[in-house]
């Protein structure tokens, strides 16, 4: 399966387009030093938080916004709410908006073969739909198109046929014609039925500008032809969803009960060929929306943020996948052949740097008192060799017949200064460097314990309270406060650590000084940590509450309870989807999860190659295509579309398939007269108008 961080990264200038992370670790750099709150684990405040916050003003202000949130990795969108408009809290005569749109996508990765693991990615405060009206040039989620309905306008003005003895159609029948099965072309296959102007209705599976209709709303069919009965039911018939008579057949429209509840996206057809069986498939990097409203409930001064909080979670079943995976690699990464049928290259594909390895000045060359490193670092090979400048290759193979690489490699020593040095990849002389597969799960580490119901990082909410409090007893930080789950994480991330400060140092763990590398939230990041949901039991925070007013009532305290119960989801979502998990679960760090994952396929190719694939595709129909994403956008001409090579009428007509109208399709048929056009797009992808 593939992976994609999910967000992408500004141009360095307005006019430069987005362009995707590479690398983790500049997202660790990015999110210590624009997010010092909804960090993985403890929130600053000292809460159990367990996803990643990115803010508008935050992250954001070096994030392509634009293109919004996206998938982190291949799957099906199982469930999602999107807001009408944002709710409010009102604070006194303040109304603060907040969102509670969420989208949930499962993922199952599967490794070695028979062996699976299930997980979920998990989007929430994502943008509310009347934003998507005010500005329509903003993208939408291939999500929202499930909840669309679709209107037949008046430029749909087919009509039933002349009966046998001749007679004509009413005049005022018109509409669109209902088909078996899409076809090249508009005219589709024999008609079933017509669809009248202002019926509504409602598609599931697309194949290019023809869709599936899975329910009618009630609309009443015109017969196919005057004097014949009409269909019963035209669900399961297709419709042609292109452009006719100068405008479009039908129109999207939202239906207001699709809004503000929890939709779940598996089609409960029944049907083994349904699409939609395990929900809405996508793509690792595609669009899931965008930051929304979350405006804090501070009573001194409310303030306007845009926000996503993005978390990762699975159930128990992930120790004994780690714990096969990694079993599996022990055995077989010595075999080249035994990891071709699983589709994985046989090399490793990230490098591992212990605590107490010697950065050499120069590669082969020790030099004058190398840095040493205080930390593990792990750099992704294939980000590693983006830079040539940082690789050197031994001119002499080894007994194994392989030339050793060298690679200048960043790290940090003992007080946590940044220090940079070569290694070699293997065989180091001065230290422990290895090459390690990703589906070794390296330095991962599942932790599992007791924690406050309440979700401070304290064993009891009146810990937390004297914490927050400043309170006097000298132990009211100290790890021995912590929860049982709290203390394995103090453990792992401060080893040398007396405890006596814990619960600071752990909400100040994430926030890197300024010039430095955040080690610890990158330490953090490889700890798969068991704790209930936030999205689940929204009566847990009472306790709290309770707590901190002391017999008194707070306003504030009172809307973000309502909050609380408004953005939970989970009991819906387990009571509709089969083997969805119970509300305590294990969490992955996302940025962790897609760093060790995302480039271990990532190759160099030469032109040469590249060449050789882009010809393959076109002769395997795959780069031979249309495509016209709608509205004012030009025509693409995949490179294997020759237009020398077909007739006017087929290109018309293929235009006319994916939803241009006949008119301005017959124009860009004629394009092949034009050589240099023609020689253009069969080398290249193209826009034509």
């Amino acid at each position: 399966m593939s992976f994609a961080f999910p967000f992408l990264k500004k141009g360095q200038r307005e006019t430069d387009a987005a362009s995707k992370f590479t690398d983790e670790h500049e997202i660790y750099q990015l999110l210590a030093d624009k997010e010092p709150g909804g960090s993985f684990l403890v929130s600053k405040n000292g809460f159990w938080h367990g996803g990643i916050h990115i803010t508008e003003n935050g992250a954001g202000s070096k994030l392509d916004l634009k293109q919004g949130v996206r998938c982190i990795a291949d799957g099906h969108v199982i469930a999602y709410r999107v807001n009408r408009s944002y709710p409010v809290s009102q604070l006194g005569n303040v109304q603060v908006p907040y969102s509670t749109g969420f989208v949930l996508v499962r993922h199952t990765m599967e490794f070695p073969k028979g062996t699976t693991l299930t997980f979920y990615s998990l989007y929430m405060h994502l943008q509310a739909y009347e934003e998507y009206e005010q500005d329509t040039a903003k993208a939408k989620p291939a999500y929202l198109s499930a909840l669309a309905q679709y209107q037949i306008t008046s430029s749909a003005q087919d009509k039933p046929g002349a009966s046998r003895t001749g007679q004509a159609s009413d005049a005022g029948q018109q509409g669109l014609n209902v088909r078996s099965g899409p076809k090249a072309g508009h005219r589709g296959s024999a008609p079933l039925g017509v669809l009248p102007q202002g019926a509504t209705v409602s598609i599931g599976e697309r194949q290019h500008a023809w869709g599936k209709i899975t329910d009618a709303h009630g609309a009443q069919p015109y017969a196919s032809k005057v004097g014949e009965v009409p269909p019963a039911t035209v669900v399961g018939g297709w419709i042609f969803m292109g452009n006719e008579h100068g405008g479009p057949v039908v129109e999207e429209i939202m239906p207001e009960d699709a809004f503000d509840r929890v939709v779940i996206a598996l089609s409960s057809s029944g049907d083994a060929g349904d699409a939609n069986a395990q929900g809405i498939a996508v793509k690792a990097g595609d669009l899931i929306g965008h930051l929304g409203r979350f405006d804090s409930l501070s009573a001194s001064s409310p303030s306007a943020t845009r926000m996503a909080h993005i978390e990762v979670f699975c159930d128990e079943s992930v120790k004994s996948f780690i714990e096969q995976g990694t079993t599996w690699v022990g055995s077989h990464s010595a075999h080249p052949d035994d990891w071709k049928p699983l589709g994985l290259s046989s090399e490793p594909t990230l490098l591992r740097i212990a605590e107490g390895t010697k950065l050499y000045r120069n590669a082969e060359q020790a030099g004058a008192e190398p840095p040493v490193t205080g930390v593990v670092q792990r750099w992704s090979l294939a980000e590693l060799a983006r830079d040539k400048t940082k690789q050197h290759t031994e001119k002499t193979a080894d007994r194994s017949g392989r030339k050793m690489n060298w690679w200048r490699v960043g790290s940090a020593d003992q007080r946590g200064q940044a220090i940079e040095g070569w290694v070699r990849e293997q065989n180091f002389a001065c230290g422990t460097v290895t090459r390690e597969f990703a589906q070794n799960w390296v330095d991962f580490t599942c932790i599992d314990g007791a924690h406050d119901p309440a979700h401070t990082m304290f064993a009891t909410t009146k810990a937390w309270v004297d914490f927050a409090n400043h309170a006097s007893p000298e132990d009211a930080k100290a790890a021995i406060k912590l929860s049982p789950m709290m203390q394995a994480v103090y453990r792992k991330l401060f080893p040398q650590g007396d405890g006596s400060r814990a619960a600071d140092d752990l909400c100040l763990s994430y926030a890197g000084e300024s010039g430095h590398y955040p080690w610890l939230m990158q330490a953090a990041s490889r700890l798969i940590v068991k704790h209930e949901s936030e999205w689940a039991n929204p009566q847990k925070w009472r306790q709290l509450y309770t707590e901190i007013e002391n017999g008194t009532t707070n306003p504030q305290y009172e809307e973000e309870q309502k909050r609380i119960e408004k953005l939970v989801w989970w009991d819906e979502v387990k009571a509709k989807v089969a083997g969805f998990p119970g509300p305590d679960v294990f969490h992955l760090h996302p940025i962790g999860l897609v760093g060790n994952f995302a480039l271990q396929n990532a190759r160099s190719i030469s032109m040469s190659g590249l060449w050789f694939i882009y010809s393959h595709e076109a002769l395997a129909g795959v780069t031979n295509r249309l495509h016209w994403p709608g509205g004012a956008s030009g025509v693409t001409l995949g490179a294997g579309y020759d237009m020398k090579t077909r007739t006017a009428a087929d290109i018309a007509s293929d235009m006319v398939a994916i939803g241009i109208a006949q008119d301005t399709a017959d124009s860009i048929s004629q394009v092949p007269a034009y050589p240099a056009t023609t020689q253009a797009a069969s080398r290249e992808t193209t826009t034509i108008y």
